[in-house]
This record gives C-alpha cells, structure tokens and sequence, in this order.
C-alpha cells in the first residue's frame, strides 16, 4: 500500500517538461485546470450578477458590452493567478505569445479583425440591440452583439450570425436609428384619361383606413411621372415600425386593387398590337412563321 502511495506521489509530481524556469507535473497540470474551470464558473456568475443589477437600468447594448468586458477581465486575471500558483513566469509567456503571434498572424487575420470590429461596435455604438437593420441581403433584427460575430433574427425567425466586419467596412441600414418611424413607398400605375384627382382621395382613403398607418405625418400621393402606357403616382404612408411595412404593404396593395376595381379605376399592363405581312407570294394555309416578314407596331406602319 505505501509502495503504491508513494507511486502515485511520484506520478504526480514528476516534472513533465519546462516553461521557463518552472518545472510542470501532473499536479501542476491538475491545480491550473481546476482553477481555471473555478475562473470560468465565477466569470459566468459575474455576468449574471453584471445583467441582474444594470439591465433595467442601462440600454441592452450597453449592459451586453459590460458584462461581457467583466466576464474578459475575469477570465484574464483568473488565468494570470492560476498561471501564479502553479509557478509559471508570465513575462517568459508574454515572449513566446509574441513570438507566435508573428508566426500566426496572418492565419488569425480575420478573427483579429472581427474583434477589433466588436470593439469598435461596442464603443460608437452604430448598431444597438433590438435594431431593425440590413446588412448586404440580410434584413432582421438585432439579437446578440459580441465580440467577433452579431446575430440577427429575420422576420422569418431565422438566426443569422454575422461577422463584426460588415458592420463596420461595408454599408448598413439602421431602420429603428434615431425615429423608428419609417416611409413607405407603394407605386401604383392608372391609365391615361383617369381622373387623376378621384384616384387619389380614392387612394388617400385607403391608406387612412388602415390601422397601421399613423396620421401624423399624413399620408400623399405623388404624380411621379408619365409612363409608356400609364400615369405612374405613388402613394406615401407612414409606419411607426419597420417590422410592420410588409405586412402593411400587403394590405394597402390588396385595399388599392379593390378601390380600384370598385370604382372602375383601370390599372394599365403594356400592349403591343402586331401585324403580320404577306407577301406575294403568300397563301392562306401557310403558317404564321411561313408568314411573318415584318412585325411593326401600327403608328409605324
């Protein structure tokens, strides 16, 4: 039993390798994981404790960038004491992570520059939590901002993580920054002859009948210009949140489609009348292709 004990003793402490001047054992290896995992426990609380105390008092976005930068400075000084205790020199690390650094850099590039891109989100704040927002082809709302990725949720309840770069090298739509009203544009198209000013208290009516649709500003009709084959106006409303314009544009386009029809407003498609030219040679139980020599429209002919 002793001889066994004593094996195990020196199992534990036999020196494994080097770092440094500090000779690292089975012990070593044990203690600096268990603080490390204790390190990890106490940064996890310290969020939970960070968001309890300042999440109804401070902006989402703010009070994720908080208990993220404790959960960091936990973690770092939970790492440095562990490192500490089991006698390792952090100077003689510092070196060799600087020596890595230059040997591994240009593979981290892009998670070096996410981070910075974190950074930078966290501090100028462009983006906040809860912000409708468009990045590249993504729409949806913001969930999460972290240090190198963002989640954003698409009206379709689609979780989409997108790096910190884009939000910060390309060109982003803010659509609740500032005012969350937002204007929504619907064109609509009337043949040429309509009474223009009966189409648009028919269109102003329907937009006033929708809920969605605030008072103030007022909702317009804009004669935006003379199309090929009809009069093209646009009609103007506002929302108080973007997340409701494609719902309300559906609505406004199936109410305008039946206005219209009530009241036998023509919405114009384009036309083309085709005529066909024989030639002397021509008979009548050819076929159109055998037929066709020219296809002019009549104001040409």
């Amino acid at each position: 039993m002793a001889q066994a004990l004593d094996y195990l003793r020196q199992f534990f402490i036999q020196p494994l390798f080097q770092v440094g001047d500090t000779a690292i054992s089975v012990s070593s290896i044990l203690v600096f994981l268990i603080l490390t995992s204790l390190t990890l426990l106490l940064a996890r609380q310290g969020r939970k404790i960070v968001h309890r105390l300042v999440g109804d008092r401070l902006e989402a976005t703010l009070a994720n960038a908080l208990d993220q930068t404790v959960n960091i400075a936990i973690i770092v000084i939970g790492v440095y004491i562990a490192l500490q205790f089991v006698g390792v020199d952090v100077s003689g690390l510092v070196v060799l992570a600087g020596a890595l650094g230059v040997g591994i850099g240009f593979g981290l590039q892009n998670i070096a520059s996410n981070l910075i891109s974190g950074v930078i989100i966290l501090l100028e704040r462009p983006i906040s939590i809860g912000d409708r927002v468009t990045v590249g082809d993504t729409i949806g709302d913001v969930a999460n901002i972290g240090l190198r990725s963002t989640e954003i949720i698409t009206p379709d309840n689609i979780m989409i993580i997108v790096p910190n770069t884009e939000f910060v090298s390309d060109r982003v739509i803010n659509w609740t920054r500032g005012r969350p009203q937002t204007r929504v544009r619907l064109p609509v198209g009337v043949a040429y002859g309509t009474d223009l000013s009966r189409v648009k208290q028919i269109m102003l009516g329907v937009a006033h009948a929708q809920p969605n649709v605030i008072s103030s500003p007022a909702p317009e009709v804009w004669l935006i210009s003379f199309g090929e084959s009809s009069l093209d106006l646009e009609l103007l409303v506002w929302v108080e949140a973007p997340n409701l314009i494609p719902r309300l544009r559906s609505e406004l386009n199936f109410a305008l489609e039946a206005a219209f029809t009530t009241h036998d407003i023509t919405i114009p498609f384009p036309q083309r009348d085709v005529r066909v030219v024989f030639d002397a040679n021509g008979n009548g139980s050819a076929t159109a292709a055998e037929k066709l020599n020219s296809v002019r429209r009549p104001d040409k002919d």
